[in-house]
């Protein structure tokens, strides 16, 4: 059997090249991530997708069924959301069927801020009369001029799409070879049946065994979003920011139930539809209208009556927005109404009419501004068919109606506006409404002296602004001080007021402890007054400036800093700390002015050994701030007024000089470890040849001895009497290495024959 299956199938493929496109492609229930494309062929075979990301070609993918057939469907999947995609069509992976017109967009996603453009229309597809053929002619050309340069993202089918009776034929001819490729191929198609879908055969209402269901793919499992209705007959989807509901008005479920029945399935659904809604539009669409006169009467038809009893009150309990629907071979829109169920004739504008305005936003009509509870209904059926049932007048509830030409309807969503504009058969926009949601707003907030906010519109649409801008939806305003802005529409119907409580301007100011004195090497306190701001909603930078030039700079962690000013800073008058912030909007206020000082540092220049004389010269170099304060070995206190100074010294018995202590203006100073030392002699003994000069005394290392005998003994003792040191020497200088000796008084002998020399020598 499986043999003889093959067989078949490859009999099938055989004559594959004389297949052809006899249903064009059209579009079937899109989401943001998937879209099914339907077609037939003359013959059976499998069918197949390529398809690719606009700019994108070389990427393109293939998708193909697994059985063969002449009605085909695919399902595309994982696509990239509010993406323009381009397909083909192909016959046993041979190439079938390509144009520019085969392009999709998939759905945008419910935060989109794109206008999303819907066609809606019913009671078409009747080519038996001349007046019904040129009718829909001119309704669908009138569409196409106008909507030139935009794209419709879907099309929505009233039902009653082919007459008489919804036969596959009865689409073929007068709808899909009507409306072509040029449209089919890129507007995904939604449709509801009407009455004339279940015309086929007598029990088609009950079973809803009607070729529509077979021609069309619609989202019964939630696939698009919504409440998964298990049939094809009743669904929801989202698009953008709309919530859409289509419904069967005319079959049965169960084989008994109607819409309008309560008890029903449909109904149950419509329910917990609506209730789970969360879109900011919701748009439910039927064949059947719950408001109409001139060609089907609401007021009289029971079916019709039932369903402005029963629906109705639940499109105004969960604020559906717009009912659209046809039947009527008329175009009718009510005014936005709430709480009206009953007859015509008890309809009253001051209990029923939610806003007092047709609606048309015009110069004379303003728009349904912020629009929350009420619906419009609108009868869209005069696409194709064109019949008035010869009734004068219109309902109590009507905003507008015309049973003289036909026509469709477009609308568009953007954010928060819905605009609706009916394009007669001959080109004009005869009727049009607009709802506005959120719109019309007076805010006040809180902002920082010196911020730029942005302020926008709340509607899309036209804007002036005080300054007479008329081009810009957002505005950017620079805060010095409180200020209220503005804008309206061109018409003067919206009008949003933004106020801004501007904080006082952010003061940042250095503030120096009063009178300490600022010294280089010395550490400073500097503290940040801040006002109207906390420490952390900035970071700053403390700046030392003279003359408006930067000398130093230190990042600030705290409101408070203590740091020392390098000593290359020079001393002098006319500095400022001043405290920088991030932000050019905070005012610095610099510090008082105050001069700095250099710290005290005083070095011996001379330092080294010198000869003994009755008067030498202590060179001593200072730097710092003068006058500086110098303490010579602990007892003489000198000023020093210059870099440079010299002190003559006539003490002969000082064999070190060294300095002490040092200061200034700046406190305590730094003074060099140099010493100058003086060779000054312990005695002068007149020996055999001359006399002997000991040096130094005290002490650190070495001993020098001079003298001028050929030879002498030199011996070193401590007070005990042990001798530590002893050595020969002959005419000239000695020196004693004494370094490792005992720190302490020792004893010096020199002896040379009968004389003896001796005194005692300090070691440290």
């Amino acid at each position: 059997m499986r043999k003889l299956f093959v067989f078949c199938v490859s009999f099938l493929f055989h004559g594959a090249v004389a297949q052809k496109v006899i249903r064009t492609a059209f579009l079937q229930s899109p989401s943001a991530t998937e879209m099914t494309i339907r077609w037939e062929t003359d013959t059976p075979n499998l069918g197949s997708i390529y398809y690719y990301e606009d700019g994108k070609k070389a990427a393109s993918k293939l998708i193909s069924e697994t059985v063969p057939s002449v009605m085909h469907e695919l399902r595309l999947k994982s696509l990239n959301p509010d993406t323009k995609y381009f397909y083909s069509l192909a016959a046993n992976s041979q190439g079938l069927e390509g144009s520019d017109f085969q392009f999709f967009y998939t759905s945008k996603s419910s935060e989109n801020t794109k206008p999303i453009y819907v066609w809606a229309m019913g009671d078409f597809g009747d080519l038996s009369l001349p007046k019904y053929v040129d009718n829909q002619t001119k309704v669908r050309d009138s569409f196409v001029k106008y909507t030139s340069g935009i794209h419709t993202d879907l099309w929505l089918w009233l039902g009653d799409n082919a007459y008489c009776c919804g036969t596959s034929e009865q689409y073929q001819t007068g709808v899909f070879d009507f409306y072509g490729s040029s449209l089919l191929n890129n507007i995904p198609v939604m449709p509801v049946p009407g009455n004339h879908e279940y015309y086929g055969s007598t029990t088609a209402q009950q079973d809803r065994k009607i070729p529509y269901f077979d021609i069309f793919t619609l989202p019964s499992n939630g696939e698009s979003g919504g409440i998964a209705s298990g049939t094809e007959a009743y669904y929801s989807y989202n698009y953008g920011n709309i919530h859409f509901v289509a419904l069967d008005s005319y079959g049965l479920d169960n084989g008994k139930f109607r819409l309008s029945d309560v008890d029903g399935p449909q109904y149950q659904w419509l329910v917990n539809d609506l209730k789970a809604d969360n879109s900011q539009w919701t748009v439910v669409y039927m064949h059947h209208p719950p408001y109409s006169r001139l060609s089907h009467v609401s007021d009289l038809e029971p079916e019709l009556r039932k369903l402005r009893e029963m629906l109705v009150p639940l499109f105004d309990q969960e604020k559906v927005d717009l009912v659209l629907s046809g039947h009527s071979h008329v175009y009718e829109r009510s005014y936005l109404i709430k709480g009206h169920y009953f007859t015509s004739d008890t309809f009253s504008e001051e209990q029923h009419l939610v806003q007092q305005t047709a609606g048309h936003y015009t110069k004379d009509s303003k728009p349904y501004i912020n629009k929350d509870e009420g619906t419009v209904y609108a009868v869209v059926g005069s696409a194709g068919r064109l019949d008035w049932n010869n009734l004068p007048g219109k309902m109590n509830s009507t905003a507008y109606a015309n049973k003289d030409i036909g026509g469709s309807l477009l609308l568009k969503v953007e954010e928060n506006r819905l605009d609706a504009e009916w394009i007669a058969a001959d080109g004009e926009v005869k009727d049009r409404f607009t709802m506005l949601k959120g719109v019309v707003q007076s805010t006040t907030s809180q902002a920082k002296w010196g911020d730029t906010v942005s302020v926008r519109a709340s509607w899309p649409g036209t804007y002036i602004w005080p300054d007479g801008n008329t081009l810009e939806r957002e505005r950017s305003v620079f805060l010095k001080s409180d200020t209220t802005i503005s804008v309206t529409d061109s018409l003067g119907f919206l009008k949003d007021v933004f106020k801004f409580k501007a904080a006082p301007q952010v003061i940042a100011q250095a503030v120096l402890i009063p009178d300490e004195r600022v010294c280089t090497g010395k550490e400073t306190k500097v503290e940040l007054l801040l006002q109207n701001a906390e420490f952390e909603d900035y970071s700053f930078t403390l700046e030392l400036l003279k003359d408006n030039q930067l000398n130093y700079s230190l990042p600030m962690s705290s409101a408070s800093v203590n740091f020392s000013l390098p000593e290359t800073i020079k001393e002098g008058s006319g500095y400022q700390f001043r405290i920088s912030p991030n932000s050019s909007l905070v005012k610095v206020l610099p510090s008082e002015v105050f001069s700095i000082s250099n710290s005290a540092y005083v070095e011996i220049s001379n330092s080294g050994i010198k000869e003994f004389v009755n008067q030498i010269d202590l060179n001593l170099r200072a730097l710092g701030s003068f006058p500086i304060q110098v303490t010579i070995n602990e007892s003489e206190i000198l000023n020093l007024t210059s870099e440079y100074s010299s002190l003559s010294l006539t003490s002969p018995y000082m064999t070190d000089y060294h300095l002490s202590a040092v200061s200034n203006v700046c406190g305590t100073g730094i003074f060099g470890t140099e010493k100058l030392f003086v060779e000054s002699p312990l005695s002068v003994n007149e020996m055999i040849g001359g006399a002997i000069k000991v040096f130094p005394n005290p002490a650190d290392e070495i001993i020098i001895i001079e003298h001028q005998e050929s030879e002498v003994n030199i011996k070193l003792f401590d007070l005990n009497g042990r001798i530590l040191l002893e050595e020969i020497a002959g005419t000239g200088k000695k020196f004693l290495d004494i370094k490792n000796l005992p720190n302490g008084q020792l004893i010096l002998s020199v002896e040379k024959g009968d004389h003896l020399w001796r005194s005692k020598i300090l070691k440290r």
